[in-house]
């Protein structure tokens, strides 16, 4: 799954288009993993 950079909307696949299929922008990212934390609680 990647993310749209201009829009912010989640892209299942590119495939061999490397464009935004909703705003035709080209800078796509990939979000990062979620980070299970620990968390103590006294």
């Amino acid at each position: 799954m990647y993310v749209c950079h201009n829009c912010e909307k989640e892209i299942e696949e590119i495939g061999n288009f490397v464009r935004c299929p909703y705003c035709a922008w080209r800078i796509l990212y990939k979000p990062p993993l979620p980070v299970a934390r620990s968390i103590r609680a006294d």
